[in-house]
This record gives C-alpha cells, structure tokens and sequence, in this order.
C-alpha cells in the first residue's frame, strides 16, 4: 500500500512541475490521438450490438437452432484474448498489438460477410473478440501519448468516450439489415476498422515503455479458459438447466482453472498479471465494486427495456409504450451518461480520494435506483434515471483506469487493467442472467412470456443491493487506507 501512496504522490508532484510548462496542453494531434483510439472502440462496441440485432437474421439463413453462440463467443473470445494482448502490449509495443488486433478482428467482419456456413460466422465471430481486447490497451497508450497534465482526461475520454457514438449505431445498423441484409452491414464494418487501423498507425506514435521478460502462456491458457468456462456456464445455464451436469462442469473447470491460475503467478518471476498490486485493499475493493456497478449497468438497460417498450395503460402496473426507435433515443441518455461520467471522474480524483469517489458513485447508484422504481410510467423522470445510471458507470470505469496506472509500474498498466476488465465482463455476463432467473423464480408470470410488475421492481432492488455492497466495501477499502 505505501509504495501506491508514493506512487500517487510522486504524480502529484508532476503534475505541479508540468501543469505551468509550454506545450501541455490540447492540440490538434493529440485530439486526433484520443479519437483514432476512440474509434477502435467504437468498433468494439459495434460488434458487440451487432450480436443480438443480426441473431435473427444469421439463426434464419443458416437455419440453426445455435445462435446463442452467435451473441456469446466474441465475450469468450475476449476474455481469453484480453490479458494475453494487454501483456503482448507491454513488451512489444501498444499500438503495434492495437493494430494486430483490429485487423484481427477486420478479418473476422469479413468472414461473416462471405461465410458459406455458420461455422465460418463463429469463426468470425471468434476473431471480432480481438477488437474488444483493445480496451485493455487503448487507455494506456493515451496515458503515455499525453502530457501529464491532460492524461488522465484523455484517459477518461478513451475509457467512455466511444458510448455516445456506440448509441447511434443501432439507428445505422438497424435500417441497413432490414434493407439490404446482415452481410452489408459487416461489410461496413471491416470497412471502418480498417480505415482506424490506418489512422491509428499514421497519427499514434509506437509506446516508448516497454517491459522485460515473456509471455506466460499457462497463465493465458488458465486464466482466459477459467474466465471463458463461467462465461459459457453463464451463457447456457438458463436453456441447459442450472442444475445439468454440462452447466456444473463449466463452473467448476472456470473455478478450478481460476484457482490455479491464482497459484501459479504468485509462484511466478514473471506473471501474465501481477496480483501483487492487490496487496492494497482500495485495489481489490475498487475491482471487485466495478464489476457489482458493470453489472448493475447491463441489468438496468435489460429492465429499462421492459418498462420503455410495454404498452402503456397495461393492466401489468408498468410500461411507457415506446417503439423501439423511441427507445433507442432513450438510451442515449444512458450512454451520454456514461461519456459525462468519465470526465467527471476526472475532476473529481482531482478533488477527493480513489474510495470516496466509489462510494458517492455508490451512493448516486442507489438513489438512481430508487427513482427508477418511482418513474414507471414517467418518461421524463426515467430519462433522468438513464442519464445518471450511464453517469455512474463511467465514473468507476474512467476513475478505475487512472487509479490503476496511478497504481502500478507503468509497464505493467496494462496487464492490470485487464484484470479490471475482466471483472467487468464477468459482471455483466453475470447480471445478465442470475437476477432474471431468480426474478422469474420469486414472481412467475401468468402469462408465458410476460415479466410482472413486482419481476421489475425486483431488479431495480437487486440494483440497489448492488449498490450497497459496493458503498460496504468503498467504507472497508476507507478504513484501510487509514491503517
């Protein structure tokens, strides 16, 4: 812990020495910097929609009864790509393994846009994984491609600032499918990938930090097959049967594949990720509390998704009829949000702790959900809500990034901010399912099909439980920064 709050002072102290220097501040090229990275994760997010809103289109052409995968793989995919890019960064240059793997994931676009087969789709959808591993690498490229007294802003805008225009993509992508077919669109989105691939290599220069040592291939094979096992528990546990001996044996081979892997890089010279860094409390606290808050981000827009898009004056006690357009102009705010929140994390490390942050984060969560409860049938007011929900998010995702690389050795920013993100896909993958599984258990609907009133109240509570937890720990890491 002291050698963080050394670490934390010493860039204090340089951010005095270089906030008066000439030539620290925004220009032209350091904006097309932090936008060429946005960029490749705005393709990320991409894909990523492009799951669910191409899964009737792809399950309808190839006529497969298996298009769970379709939406699933390119999140397995990730979470094994994602510490094994972020390390390969670390010693063989940032950008270099950025434009690897936009290209990697540009190959995989253009392999659902020809595929013969749904097999080749999977295999496309496999490689498009790489482009979220980006996320991993993108924050800590602008970090050293900035001066210090603009890097953590540019931090924050890297981290969130591909939301807002990753809600504008269904208005796009939505029309041409229905018009002119799935493939089109993944036509397009090669195309675009690869005109960020030749932006990021002509206005990017390489990283000038580099780590020593290797790769630690047991750790990529064990952490990224552990974390893509639960993932895949997760995926099919509701259509396999939590209970079926498939779902089990994917827990426990995530569990057991995640232990080992724990074992082995405490007893290695040179881990894939250094779990040292967890030896400070307010670390562990602010991972495990950004996973809760990732989660509580993917399980309100699935109930805000109940609540738009029921018709109004249903006798179900809920519902704003809205069309999915409307809706979609609804999420916006969620994801306007989520851009605003990075900055203000920004502002507000400046001004309070790492802990005090989370836990006014925690506490905005919370009444958010409170609010969301009481806004059913006000479109005004859970308009509101979705702003200050997407507000939340970005908050703990831009001030978990720049704690981290406050945090650790700067050739290690991104191998721990790996971690993070893999605690956030396990959030989200997680929150995705386990609430409405055990809503649907609490409260069964009369009707197939229909989510009662008191299924939706239960998942606002589970968000506000969510909440507290992370406010609980944000108290706990407090009181040992004090020790």
């Amino acid at each position: 812990m002291s050698s963080s709050l050394n670490n934390s002072s010493t860039t204090t102290q340089t951010h005095k020495r270089t906030s008066s220097s000439p030539g620290t501040g925004w220009n032209l090229r350091r904006i097309i910097v932090v936008l060429a990275l946005v960029g490749s994760l705005v393709g990320a997010i991409a894909t990523v929609l492009l799951g669910p809103q191409g899964l009737p289109f792809v399950s309808a052409e190839f006529n497969t009864d298996q298009g769970a995968w379709f939406v699933t793989l390119e999140l397995i995919a990730a979470a094994v790509l994602t510490p094994l890019a972020a390390r390969m960064g670390e010693l063989y240059g940032k950008r270099r393994i950025i434009i690897a793997l936009v290209v990697v994931g540009t190959i995989g676009s253009v392999l659902i846009a020809i595929a013969p087969a749904y097999w080749v789709v999977l295999a496309g959808r496999f490689l498009q994984g790489a482009t979220l591993a980006c996320a991993a690498l993108a924050p800590a490229l602008v970090r050293e491609a900035l001066p210090e007294r603009i890097a953590p802003f540019g931090v924050g805008l890297v981290a969130t600032g591909s939301g807002l225009p990753g809600a504008l993509i269904p208005f796009i992508t939505g029309p041409v499918i229905d018009n002119y077919g799935f493939r089109v669109v993944f036509w397009g989105v090669a195309a675009v990938m690869a005109i960020f691939a030749v932006l990021i290599l002509a206005t990017i220069p390489e990283s000038t930090v580099f780590d020593s040592g290797s790769v630690d291939y047991v750790s990529v094979l064990l952490l990224g097959g552990g974390v893509a096992a639960i993932l895949a528990g997760l995926s099919f546990g509701p259509s396999l049967g939590w209970a079926s001996a498939a779902t089990i044996v994917l827990f426990i081979v995530g569990i057991v594949a995640i232990a080992i892997w724990v074992r082995h890089s405490r007893a290695s010279q040179n881990p894939l990720i250094d779990l040292s860094i967890l030896t400070d409390r307010r670390m562990t606290v602010g991972l495990i509390a950004g996973g809760l808050v990732a989660g509580t981000g993917t399980l309100f827009l699935i109930a805000s998704s109940y609540v738009a898009q029921t018709p109004a004056g249903e006798t179900l006690g809920y519902g704003l009829g809205l069309s999915a357009r409307s809706y979609a102009y609804l999420q916006t705010f969620y994801f306007l949000g989520f851009l605003v929140g990075g900055v203000i994390a920004v502002q507000a490390l400046q001004r309070m702790s790492y802990i005090g942050v989370i836990l006014g984060g925690a506490g905005l969560l919370g009444l958010s959900a409170i609010i969301g409860v009481l806004s059913f049938n006000q479109v005004l007011v859970f308009a509101a809500v979705h702003l200050i929900i997407g507000i939340v998010i970005g908050v703990f995702f831009s001030a978990n990034f720049n704690f981290i690389f406050r945090s650790v050795a700067a050739t290690r920013r991104s191998s721990a901010s790996s971690l993070y993100l893999t605690m956030t896909t396990l959030g989200q993958s997680l929150y995705s399912i386990l609430p409405l599984t055990i809503a649907a258990m609490l409260f069964p609907a009369a009707l197939v099909g229909v989510v009662n009133v008191q299924s939706i109240r239960f998942l606002f509570f589970f968000i506000l439980g969510s909440a507290i937890v992370a406010a609980l720990l944000a108290v706990c890491g407090r009181k040992a920064g004090q020790e």
